[in-house]
């Protein structure tokens, strides 16, 4: 007997599957934080293809550019782009980690996933390899 439930296109498309968590960043001061989100499918596609950029591994300010995919406001919207990364980058080390580790987690990617697609990267960013753990 089969008991689980094929789920049609549109049931697909219409499922919520994105995770939210706020942290709290007291660097910025007392009582001040963010909402952290997954990131979709597109998104860590656009951070692995940034960092293995022109062929080359390229882990230049991947802290903050994750941070820039994550962080969203109150309706899930990102509040930076991608390209807000630098000026992310030029923020405490300590608050970008906070975020980033959030990140990681919620979107089910961690160090070990990090250290699997440096493994797996050959010659172009399209080969990468990201492992997701549960």
């Amino acid at each position: 007997m089969n008991f689980m439930k094929i789920l049609t296109r549109d049931q697909i498309l219409q499922v919520d599957d994105l995770k939210y968590e706020e942290v709290e960043i007291p660097e910025w001061g007392e009582g001040c934080g963010v909402r952290v989100r997954t990131m979709t499918a597109v998104e860590r596609d656009q951070l692995v293809n940034a960092a293995f950029a022109d062929g080359e591994r390229n882990a230049e300010n991947f802290r903050a550019r994750l941070c820039a995919l994550c962080v969203v406001d109150e309706a899930g919207k990102n509040l930076f782009s991608f390209n807000d990364a630098r000026a992310l980058g030029r923020k405490s080390t300590i608050s970008m980690e906070r975020i980033a580790e959030v990140a990681l987690r919620l979107s089910g990617l961690g160090v070990v996933a990090l250290e699997d697609t440096k493994k797996n990267y050959s010659d172009s960013p399209s080969d990468v390899s990201v492992s997701v753990s549960a």
